[in-house]
């Protein structure tokens, strides 16, 4: 039963025990609502020495065909980090993470697209296949990395580490998220070790080293709305993608897509969540180091302080507004009475609804009338105080 003491009729490593409990607490820690600890047993705890199987340090890693794998996977193929580098052997597909385990031949298609880049790498695919996620038993976007590295540790008999692809930067890390470099490596056993590789970069800079091999520009797929092979170039993740490759090379045209960039549409993307709020604010952040210019960051830049407020970003945005420092002291004010309020990113995403982000708004437009009549009282009674005293 959920929420009860976990037993495992079988052999576990000491590590991963110890592991196990302290990435429990650290989700009862960050969603308290939707998780807490839990005891966890075993019929037998087998020291670290004897679980370690695997003969040498080779390593495997998560591919999807995304840019955070492929850069994983140039990186330490290509020897990048020279000594630093993981011996990277192979690259696990995971067949109903991303794609539906029932669409066969929608995967297959994907693994013939992302093909000759991993010809190219020399990396062999080992496939897996599970049906977990449609069991729906946690919020997917809590919980995908310790459903990937559940996966991964099916090779802990032949590799030693697993390379799993980082999604925000150390300079922006989101918490909770479910793939993160506070608790991935606590999903770490004594036979294999969980690695969060990438994070001193952001999506951009990963995306300027993927830009240098065309192979991997052309075989990078990332878009989960569209054809399982293909990026629709029309979502929220296809449009982020581009404004990557605008701010890393400069190129509106990647050969990742089949179809050019309509700006237009930026402007009614709707973030989802403050991972994706972060990714847009890193790519605004990175055209400003730069000095691009083009409406094309007009749009970026609207797009980032409209969603600034929604989550708790509201100051950042205000830096650019020219308002007075009086009426910023307002609207601050106003952002922590919102963070009293309860309404938070985790709110939002657990609702998943455009109706509560129409609701916030309004309540923002209240609170905001609200402390401005409040102001203007007190003003008001000072000033009659001030004419009585006359």
């Amino acid at each position: 039963m959920i929420g009860e003491p976990l037993h495992v009729h079988g052999s576990v490593s000491a590590k991963a025990l110890k592991n196990a409990a302290l990435y429990c607490e650290a989700w009862a820690n960050m969603l308290p609502a939707d998780y807490h600890a839990i005891e966890i047993t075993a019929d037998t705890i087998v020291d670290d020495r004897a679980a370690l199987t695997a003969l040498d340090d080779r390593a495997v890693s998560a591919f999807s065909g995304g840019l955070d794998g492929i850069f994983t996977a140039l990186r330490h193929k290509q020897r990048d980090l020279k000594a630093g580098s993981h011996d990277l052997d192979a690259v696990v597909m995971v067949h109903g993470l991303d794609v539906p385990h029932t669409e066969i031949e929608g995967f297959e298609r994907l693994q013939k697209r992302v093909k000759p880049l991993l010809d190219l790498l020399g990396l062999p695919v080992i496939t897996v296949w599970t049906d977990f996620r449609p069991l729906n038993r946690q919020t997917w976007g809590m919980s995908f990395s310790a459903q990937l590295s559940a996966c991964l540790h099916l090779m802990s008999g032949m590799y030693r580490y697993a390379l799993v692809g980082s999604s925000e930067p150390y300079s922006d890390i989101v918490l909770p998220w479910g793939s993160n470099p506070a608790t991935d490596y606590l999903l770490s056993g004594a036979s294999m070790e969980i690695v969060h590789d990438g994070a001193g970069y952001t999506r951009t800079e990963k995306v300027a080293r993927i830009a240098r091999n065309h192979v991997a520009t052309a075989c990078a797929k990332f878009c989960w709305e569209g054809e399982p092979d293909r990026n629709c170039g029309r979502c929220e993740k296809c449009i982020r993608t581009r404004f990557n490759f605008l701010a890393a090379v400069g190129d509106p045209y990647p050969a990742c897509f089949d179809q050019p960039l309509d700006i237009a549409s930026v402007s009614h993307l709707k973030l989802a969540s403050k991972a994706i709020y972060t990714e847009f604010k890193t790519v605004l952040k990175h055209t400003q180091k730069e000095g691009w210019q083009g409406s094309w960051i007009d749009g970026l830049k609207c797009l980032v302080d409209k969603h600034a407020t929604l989550y708790g970003d509201g100051a950042a945005a205000l830096s650019s507004t020219g308002l007075p420092d009086s009426e910023k002291t307002v609207i601050e004010r106003l952002e922590e009475e919102n963070r009293r309020l309860g309404l938070t990113l985790s709110v939002y995403e657990r609702s998943r609804g455009y109706r509560l982000w129409l609701c916030y708004n309004r309540l923002y437009r209240i609170r905001v009338l609200g402390l401005v009549l409040k102001c203007l009282r007190e003003r008001v009674g000072l000033f009659l105080r001030y004419m009585k005293a006359l």
